[in-house]
Formats: C-alpha cells, sequence, structure tokens
C-alpha cells in the first residue's frame, strides 16, 4: 500500500478520530487530531500511524508470498477470494448452469471446469474490478486442480449420464 504524503496525512487523521471516537470522546467538525496536545488524541494519533505501518509492512509480506506462488495457487486464491466476498448463491448458479449443465461437464472433466469457469469469471470487466486477476501464464495452471477446488468450495454438482 504505496501512500503519498497527502494521502497518509488524511488516512493519519481520520484513523485517529475513529479511535477517539471509540473511546466515547467527540470530536468538533474540521479538528485536526495531529495539531493535538491532549494524551489521549496524541495517543489516537500514535495508533493511527502504528496501523499504516504494520499495515504498509504485511502488505510487503503479502506480495513476497504472492511471488512464490504457482499460477494454479494464485488462481485457486483469486477464486477464493471471489467466493468469500461475492454472492455465492449467484456465483454457484452461474457456474452449475452455464458452466457444468450447459457444457455436460462429468467428474472426469474438472480440467475443463477449472479452465472455462477462469475464462468466463475473468472476462466479466464488473468482476475483474472488484477482483483484480494475478499475472499468470495459463498454460502453467493444473486446470484439474482448479476444476476440483472449485467443485468442492462452490458445492456445484457434475453432470451425470444417464446411461
Amino acid at each position: 500500500m504505496e501512500l503519498n504524503l497527502l494521502q497518509k496525512e488524511e488516512l493519519i487523521e481520520t484513523l485517529a478520530c475513529e479511535f477517539y471516537l471509540i473511546q466515547g470522546y467527540q470530536i468538533p467538525p474540521d479538528y485536526r487530531m495531529q495539531s493535538s496536545t491532549h494524551p489521549v488524541e496524541k495517543s489516537c494519533v500514535a495508533m493511527a500511524l502504528f496501523a499504516i505501518q504494520k499495515l504498509q509492512s504485511l502488505d510487503c509480506v503479502v506480495e513476497e508470498e504472492t511471488d512464490k506462488l504457482t499460477d494454479t495457487q494464485k488462481v485457486i486464491n483469486w477464486f477464493r477470494k471471489l467466493w468469500r466476498r461475492g454472492d455465492k448463491d449467484q456465483i454457484k448458479e452461474r457456474v452449475q448452469d452455464y458452466i457444468i449443465n450447459v457444457y455436460y461437464i462429468e467428474e472426469s472433466e474438472a480440467d475443463k471446469l477449472g479452465q472455462w469457469t477462469w475464462e468466463d469469471f475473468s472476462s466479466f470487466e464488473n468482476i475483474i474490478q472488484n477482483y483484480p486477476l494475478p499475472e499468470i501464464n495459463t498454460s502453467l495452471v493444473d486446470w484439474k486442480s482448479v476444476g476440483i477446488f472449485i467443485h468442492d468450495l462452490f458445492d456445484v454438482r457434475f453432470h451425470e449420464d444417464d446411461y
């Protein structure tokens, strides 16, 4: 999380005010917490600074760890994030009705489920706007593992032959 000076100042003020309000105090409009000499207000500014530093250090760790992930893990993590924050019923319905049922995907075709679900979901602007796609080489992704993950996480059913 790279912030310019103005963004950082604004974030410090916002967090310090929130910390102050949590403690039951009231703040007049346009009050500058960073200009205060009151010990409680100064401690709220210190907490805000600490929180920002902690988040920035965590971002570095996450970035380093993300670089170590395989392309398959990156795709699976993307779907996990989408599932956690998205409309689960809508996601499940889309995978079940528009991918599995339309293409009659059977259990032995988990690779198709993985790849086609990725291609489908990653083609929607409103999805990738909120859930940026990881940089991957699609030829290095184990689509079968992704398909099995999707099947298990989204709790969808493979098509079954009626023979």
